[in-house]
């Protein structure tokens, strides 16, 4: 059984982390439409549904969240333009400039898994958090190893 928080310092991480799970989402969606080869796009789909499968696990643990960040809409600035310059790189169709930008994302995304860990001393939400940054970690090495090896 979740607990949810009301206290302000674990609540605005846990709910900036959900918008930028559905943001991520959003972006690997695009993405995977945008790629020329099939297994990238089909990762790409794999990634999408896990983060917005992340999103709604974070909302559940804060009072007064929307239970699914989809409907609520998410559309933070950082991540955003990052899907806008996504679209201005590919318009040769280069999945190159695509794991570039799928890498940009991922690190951002890392990032906000630190702070967020870091403001969160234990119990159920620092597992959750520390499982969530531990797919994220991976999906961000999987991508870097695509990029290197598609690089050579």
């Amino acid at each position: 059984m979740q607990t949810a928080l009301t206290a302000e310092s674990i609540h605005q991480p846990l709910i900036r982390l959900a918008e930028l799970n559905v943001d991520s989402a959003d972006g690997y969606e695009k993405a995977a439409a945008l790629a020329n080869n099939t297994s990238l796009s089909q990762l790409f789909d794999q990634y999408s549904r896990e983060r917005r499968e992340f999103a709604r696990t974070l909302a559940g643990f804060v009072d007064g969240a929307p239970k699914d960040p989809d409907v609520a809409g998410t559309a933070k600035a950082q991540l955003h333009r990052w899907w806008i310059e996504l679209r201005d790189l590919l318009q040769g169709g280069d999945d190159q400039a695509l794991l570039t930008e799928v890498e940009r994302g991922e690190q951002h995304i890392e990032g906000a898994y630190s702070d967020a860990l870091g403001a969160v001393d234990g119990g159920p939400i620092r597992r959750v958090l520390k499982a969530q940054h531990d797919h994220v970690r991976k999906a961000m090495r999987r991508v870097n190893r695509i990029k290197d090896l598609s690089e050579a």
